[in-house]
């Protein structure tokens, strides 16, 4: 919208008073239309970033340590901290979900 009314003061339109309705309706609709298809498009990006999200962390979930060969301490702290991280990010994939509902 303020790119719009930047436009305006650009340019120099001439516009008949009784013709102003018609013509800044007109705008206004092209306006509406194209920041309805951003939205669109905007939304697809998220539902498809929420999508690859949840399949990566299903795959680190599944995934085995590259080092097994550690202490039974190092193991469960490693295990713990990949636990924890996968729990924040699933809460805040349901925190965003919550907010775009």
């Amino acid at each position: 919208m303020f790119k719009f009314l930047k436009g305006l003061l650009k340019k120099e339109i001439v516009i008949e008073r009784k013709n102003f309705q018609s013509w800044f309706s007109e705008k206004a609709k092209e306006i509406i239309s194209e920041e309805k298809e951003r939205e669109k498009k905007c939304n697809e990006d998220i539902s498809q970033a929420r999508i690859d999200l949840k399949e990566a962390l299903q795959e680190l979930n599944e995934r085995e340590l590259h080092n097994p060969n550690v202490s039974v301490r190092e193991l469960q702290f490693m295990l713990g901290n990949r636990k924890a991280y996968i729990q924040r990010t699933e809460h805040f994939l349901e925190e965003f979900e919550n907010i775009l509902e």
